[in-house]
């Protein structure tokens, strides 16, 4: 016997919902409920907005990405294309709010925010992040030299193998770079 929404163990949605233009019954123990008649999104004047919102979130993060040289002239270049074809939700989720929440703030210049996440894909391990974003900081001013000063700045935090792993990375970015102009 399945227990009540009031016997659970744990958070659940309990009432009805709203999914693809329907509401529909919550259902926890057995699935999605049937559905009971469309549920009118546009008219409401603060989700008007909320999506204006996105959009323009949406429109500066593609110029950061454009301006950071790595991204294409469109700033949706590369495996970004591949994932947007796979599921747009996901990348447009990427440009609004990585790019047009995080990277707009107005407190660090983007050489800073990219040699942050050099630093944090390294500690990862992401050899892909670190490459890419290599590039992206070297577009922004920052030496070859200041850039391998960093990864190693970055042993004994994060360890050799690693450190190791996000020269090779960078040392390939650097020559990308170099083989562009």
């Amino acid at each position: 016997m399945r227990p009540s929404c009031h016997e659970s163990d744990g958070p659940h949605i309990c009432g009805p919902y709203k999914i693809g233009g329907q509401t529909r019954k919550s259902d926890r123990h057995g699935g999605l409920g049937q559905a009971q008649g469309p549920v009118r999104y546009n008219s409401s004047p603060a989700l008007y907005k909320e999506n204006h919102m996105n959009e323009e979130r949406y429109e500066r993060g593609l110029d950061i990405r454009k301006k950071l040289g790595i991204y294409g002239e469109d700033g949706l270049a590369g495996t970004f294309t591949e994932m947007n074809e796979l599921t747009p939700t996901h990348t447009r989720a990427i440009v609004e709010y990585v790019f047009g929440t995080c990277w707009s703030q107005p407190l660090l210049d983007n050489k800073t925010r990219e040699m942050l996440i050099v630093a944090a894909a390294a500690a990862q391990d992401l050899y892909g992040e670190v490459e890419i974003h290599s590039r992206g900081v070297l577009n922004q001013g920052l030496k070859p030299e200041e850039l391998i000063e960093a990864i190693v700045s970055l042993c004994p935090y994060i360890g050799f193998p690693k450190t190791n792993h996000a020269l090779a990375a960078a040392k390939s970015a650097i020559e990308k770079n170099a083989s562009e102009g």
